[in-house]
């Protein structure tokens, strides 16, 4: 999906952080790219508003449902909107104000979990 193309509202700050091979869990996850992230975005580097992009949940982190979901909350409380370019949400611009949001992100950090627990056991 060419996220920017169907959403001409937003700027691209031609900003890409990518872990690539690296799981989105544990230590990675406090020093990677999606830290460097966070941390820009709290210097005031990234400015608010801006929609961080990734293809679905398992990209963005693989935390247990209670820690995934306080990422997303300080991602949220940044100013920051989510997209998840697959799955069930389809581009949709996530704030942390939809009904229902939290029940549908919990279900989809299980699903990312579980996925990081079952790769991780082959």
């Amino acid at each position: 999906m060419d996220w920017q193309a169907s959403h001409p509202n937003y700027d691209d700050l031609d900003l890409t952080f990518r872990d690539l091979g690296v799981s989105g869990r544990g230590k990675n996850s406090e020093q990677g790219a999606l830290a460097l992230f966070i941390k820009k975005a709290k210097r005031g580097e990234i400015p608010i508003g801006t929609c961080l992009v990734c293809s679905d949940m398992s990209r963005l982190t693989r935390q247990e449902p209670y820690k995934g979901i306080k990422l997303i909350q300080e991602i949220w409380d940044l100013g920051l909107t989510l997209a998840f370019t697959e799955g069930r949400w389809r581009g949709d611009v996530l704030t942390g104000k939809e009904r229902g949001i939290f029940g549908q992100v919990e279900a989809a950090l299980e699903a990312a979990s579980w996925e990081w627990k079952s790769c991780k056991n082959e």
